[in-house]
């Protein structure tokens, strides 16, 4: 597998923002890292994966980049599956309700992003697939 250090990496740092309640791995600069629970679309297993976001409206912005891969990342086929899931912000736990950005706003919140973190055009140029945006609303409980 071509990306196989996304994997490494990203158990690393789940496990130490979850180990020190979100105080480390949690920011890179001026981005931010949320955790996202979700299930396996075929084990149901849970499943954690740290993400990269832009806050939105009271939501959450991630990105289903996988580094310019030819397909899409596991998470994101996994809440297009379910898109209840829950994510962890610093050491706050939230259920949230996944949709996937498309029309209009599109443009201008892919903008804000590649501000963000400049690696997602080139990301975009290794790819044919458009890489999607997807918003994390909370449920109220």
């Amino acid at each position: 597998m071509k990306y196989w250090w996304i994997r490494i990496f990203g158990r690393f740092h789940v496990f130490v923002y979850i180990l020190t309640n979100g105080y480390l791995m949690n920011r890179w600069g001026k981005i931010r890292f949320l955790i996202l629970l979700h299930t396996g679309r075929k084990s149901k297993k849970n499943r954690k994966t740290p993400l990269l976001y832009l806050p939105l409206n009271g939501g959450y912005v991630v990105v289903a980049s996988y580094a310019g891969n030819a397909n899409h990342p596991d998470w994101f086929l996994n809440l297009c599956k379910n898109p209840i899931a829950e994510i962890i912000v610093g050491s706050v736990k939230k259920s949230v309700d996944a949709t996937i950005i498309t029309g209009d706003m599109r443009p201008d919140i892919w903008s804000k992003l590649v501000s963000l973190y400049s690696g997602y055009n080139t990301y975009q140029s290794r790819t044919d697939r458009e890489i999607p945006l997807v918003f994390l609303k909370p449920i109220k409980h």
